[in-house]
């Protein structure tokens, strides 16, 4: 073992010299790089260094326990949707919709060497010293009338939950999922980065890399786990997460009421960024708005944000549910209404506070809490809707992934990503899962389990001239697969497998229009296998 610790100290020294000698700086945001044959060629390299050091690295660290072979695989818990799918409403259907909220920190004692804050990667452990304002978990389910089931859909203010995680979710609820006709149980996150971390990948590096392959190595002999492997969650506040999520969909379903549903959109160009090309973004906030017959009921809205939680930096110590927390509170202030959010395809986006910088706030208020009530009131203002007629399809499948990104191979052997993985002929693989849905006559939905640049759902993207390959990407984008339905994406749902990018312009990590995309990607396949699978998902129905 001491060997094999002398070689791992080795190549992580040569790992941090390699990228202090090829790191560039970043060109201006919204700028494309000028790239030559030669620069071309030398990031390229750069790439192959990078992946075969690290791999080395990997191949010298033991599987973790939960890593099984693929004839071993046993699928579980992924939901059957509304089996049939139906072009029109069925006779006499009407919309139902319950909400219901909770928050998922109260009572939890974050505060200290117990937890951790998600967002960025530090080398120096991030534990929460503050909580800002509150972390929640928000909950619609729906129903179209049609005797086909309930959705259901449950929102977490975190940075990311693994699939296995939201499967435990759904494990948790089944007895009741099936005594009240439920066909589809989701969980998304709003991916703040400044969030308790529920991901893994926050916790203390140094122990992670180092000690976690000795407690795989002594679970590998043992053949059991001995040794629980470090990482940024804490298991109390993973168990309270999943019951408290639990109790809250038990709560929105009991809640639901009839009522009439409608659908408007509103611009928000002015206050999101894009930082990587193609800048295909939908710049928009789309708002469903439920109207309960009983006029004494609270309306519910919920909505899409393509804009990143990551206004309180990314390596804060802080808690807070970000911009999204300060949207609730002006629709909940303003328009007396439920909110829920989830994000859309935001790839490479962030917060642009420029039109309100030169405004006069109190103190110790933030940007991220005045965009919050700027983008409340953009959803506010919206007077242009048109009622959704009560139809809901919604479909679900299983994939499997590779990680072809060596980093991430290292993170997952290191036991900082905990998606469940399988070893398979072809590779170590991650198993995911994709949907689709159908709202009313006409809206699309595409369930990503991770974070989609924008042209692969929207259209847009670069062509050979431009891709940093050199070629075309040879997919229709999702809004063509929709058809004459409007696509809206609701991204991070169901799984965080990282970033989404066309294969097409797939880059070398160290190159300076990456903006570290390439880092926390598995890698320049899954975008077509995401394509595959989700093409297919939706001829089939």
């Amino acid at each position: 073992m001491k060997k094999k610790s002398t070689k791992i100290l080795a190549l992580l020294l040569s790992l941090v010299c390699l990228f202090s000698v090829f790191a560039v700086p970043a060109a201006a945001e919204d700028e494309v790089a000028e790239v030559s044959a030669i620069e071309k060629g030398f990031f390229n390299f750069t790439d192959v260094l990078v992946n075969g050091l690290v791999s080395g690295i990997a191949s010298i660290i033991p599987k973790p326990q939960s890593w099984i072979n693929e004839a071993d695989y046993v699928s579980e818990n992924v939901p059957v949707g509304t089996e049939k799918f139906l072009d029109a409403p069925a006779a006499n259907a009407q919309w139902s919709l319950g909400y219901a909220q909770n928050s998922i920190i109260e009572g939890q004692h974050v505060i200290g060497k117990n937890h951790f804050v998600s967002g960025g990667i530090a080398i120096s452990p991030k534990h929460p010293t503050q909580i800002i304002d509150d972390s929640k978990v928000r909950v619609i389910a729906m129903n179209d009338g049609s005797g086909r089931g309930t959705v259901v859909f449950a929102v977490l203010d975190a940075y990311g939950l693994a699939n296995n995680d939201v499967r435990e979710i759904r494990a948790r609820i089944a007895d009741f999922a099936k005594a009240n006709n439920i066909v589809s149980v989701n969980v998304a996150v709003l991916h703040q980065h400044s969030a308790v971390d529920t991901f893994g990948m926050n916790g203390d590096i140094v122990e992670a890399v180092f000690l976690n392959p000795l407690r795989n190595f002594i679970n590998g002999i043992a053949g059991k786990t001995i040794f629980e492997l470090h990482n940024g969650k804490n298991d109390d506040f993973q168990n309270n997460l999943f019951n408290v999520t639990v109790d809250t969909i038990e709560t929105a379903v009991a809640q639901m009421e009839t009522g009439k549903l409608y659908y408007g959109e509103v611009d928000v160009e002015e206050y999101v960024r894009d930082k990587r090309p193609p800048y295909a973004l939908e710049n928009t906030l789309n708002r469903f708005r439920f109207v309960p017959d009983d006029a004494e009921s609270k309306e519910t809205w919920f909505s899409t944000s393509e804009i990143h939680c990551v206004g309180n930096g990314v390596q804060g110590t802080q808690i807070t549910a970000d911009y999204p927390y300060y949207m609730e509170e002006y629709v909940n202030d303003n328009a007396d209404a439920n909110f829920m959010l989830l994000l859309g395809a935001e790839l490479a986006t962030s917060q642009n506070h420029d039109p309100f910088n030169s405004e006069t706030y109190p103190e110790g208020v933030e940007g991220y809490m005045i965009l919050g009530e700027k983008l409340g009131e953009k959803l506010a203002s919206i007077t242009e809707e048109r009622e959704i007629a009560p139809l809901l399809n919604i479909t679900h499948k299983e994939i499997k992934l590779e990680i072809e990104n060596q980093i991430m191979h290292l993170a997952a052997k290191a036991g900082l990503f905990e998606n469940q993985a399988i070893i398979t002929a072809d590779g170590v693989k991650v198993v995911s899962e994709i949907g689709y849905m159908e709202i009313g006559t006409d809206l699309a939905v595409a369930l990503v389990p991770g974070e989609l640049e924008a042209s692969i759902a929207f259209g847009g993207g670069l062509g050979k001239d431009d891709a940093w390959r050199g070629e075309d990407w040879k997919y229709d984008s999702i809004q063509t697969l929709a058809g004459d339905r409007e696509l809206l994406v609701f991204g991070l749902c169901n799984d965080q497998i990282g970033y989404i990018v066309p294969t097409n312009d797939y880059m070398p990590m160290l190159w300076e229009d990456s903006k570290s995309i390439e880092f926390v990607s598995l890698g320049s396949q899954t975008a077509i296998t995401y394509m595959d699978e989700l093409t297919a998902l939706i001829k089939s129905k």
